[in-house]
């Protein structure tokens, strides 16, 4: 497969595994958020730290995975 190919694929599947993650969590975390009375400033500043570090944790895992895999070919 090549470069591009591969690269386009990659990041489809990030992209789809992150909007499974992040659809639910954004729900739950915004109820949370409202049980606790955070501002809104609070509340997104609060999601944007969680998320970020879920897509680093994502991100990384999804990389070390597609090495794994092109290695392998």
């Amino acid at each position: 497969m090549n470069d591009t190919k591969a690269a386009f694929k990659e990041s489809t599947i990030d992209t789809l595994i992150g909007t499974i993650i992040n659809l639910p969590l954004n729900i739950a975390l915004l109820w949370v958020a409202n049980m606790m009375n955070l501002s809104i400033w609070l509340t997104g500043v609060a999601l944007s730290v969680v998320f970020f570090v879920i897509a680093i944790v994502r991100k990384t895992i999804v990389r070390l995975y597609f090495n794994q895999v092109n290695l392998t070919k």
